[in-house]
């Protein structure tokens, strides 16, 4: 009776292929989905940061004359280098990172950084009402 050695070892070869071919698209779909989670926490943290600083911005301006208030940032949105823009002319923030964008809208307030309508929004900034105008800085 004769050995089979080599039948054998492409059978072997064959299941190694066969598992390693099931591990790589195991990791590919992982790393993917890791990528999903990535940036729908990015997006939300973005959200939460233009939803913080819209609120604020239409409680002061409800507030009326006087009120004061700052800007905090959740501590995500700080971190990870975010960039708030207030337009007051379209009455929207739009928060920025990396190459996601979210916008939002604020009530009927007049706003301005006390030189233009449109600015960037720091972190422990200002806001106050005077005279009925919203002044951010």
């Amino acid at each position: 009776m004769e050995r089979k050695t080599a039948q054998s070892s492409i059978e072997f070869l064959y299941s190694v292929g066969a598992v390693l071919l099931v591990f790589s698209i195991s990791a590919v779909l992982f790393y993917q989905s890791q990528q999903d989670a990535a940036a729908i926490e990015s997006y939300m943290d973005s959200r939460l940061a233009c939803q913080e600083v819209a609120g604020k911005i239409s409680a002061v301006s409800s507030g009326g004359d006087g009120t004061v208030s700052y800007m905090q940032f959740p501590l995500v949105a700080g971190a990870l280098n975010y960039t708030v823009r207030v337009s007051g002319d379209n009455r929207t923030v739009s928060v920025s990172h990396k190459s996601s964008l979210v916008g939002c809208r604020f009530g009927n307030a007049n706003v301005s950084n006390g030189t233009s309508a449109s600015f960037n929004v720091a972190s422990g900034a200002a806001v106050r009402n005077i005279d009925g105008g919203v002044l951010v800085g």
